[in-house]
């Protein structure tokens, strides 16, 4: 394991073994790669696909993070629909509570998977750094 590894590990453990996520396991970094498969040099450039990549990477993450609690307030909102067609009661604060509860009853459902999600994000963002220059 080289030193950026076990520089980042310790920084992510750190804040990891102790919070909400504890138990959880590391990912394992992934190897520093060029953008042509061999082995990134310390202080080796970042391309115009290396930078693209990154950004999707971003991106996809923060579609992950958000989707099931946005899941989960659309069937929310979907049944308080169905039950206000059936019951004629279009009160309109009556759809916010639900869905409010059912968003929040996602993160905790969800937390340890959002919070996983996000350290094996920044262990390869960070497990980059050697390579950009």
């Amino acid at each position: 394991m080289d030193g950026w590894n076990l520089i980042v590990r310790s920084l992510v453990a750190d804040s990891v073994e102790t919070g909400p996520a504890a138990g959880i396991p590391l990912a394992r970094l992934p190897p520093n790669r060029g953008s042509r498969g061999r082995a990134a040099r310390i202080g080796g450039r970042m391309n115009a696909h290396d930078a693209v990549a990154l950004f999707q990477k971003a991106l996809w993450t923060a579609v992950l993070l958000s989707a099931p609690m946005l899941l989960f307030g659309l069937i929310a909102g979907l049944i308080v629909s169905i039950f206000q067609a059936v019951t004629q009661v279009q009160e309109m604060t009556l759809t916010f509570i639900p869905k409010i509860l059912a968003v929040v009853l996602s993160l905790f459902l969800f937390l340890p998977w959002m919070l996983n999600q996000m350290v094996r994000y920044t262990i390869e963002l960070f497990g980059r750094i050697p390579t950009v220059h």
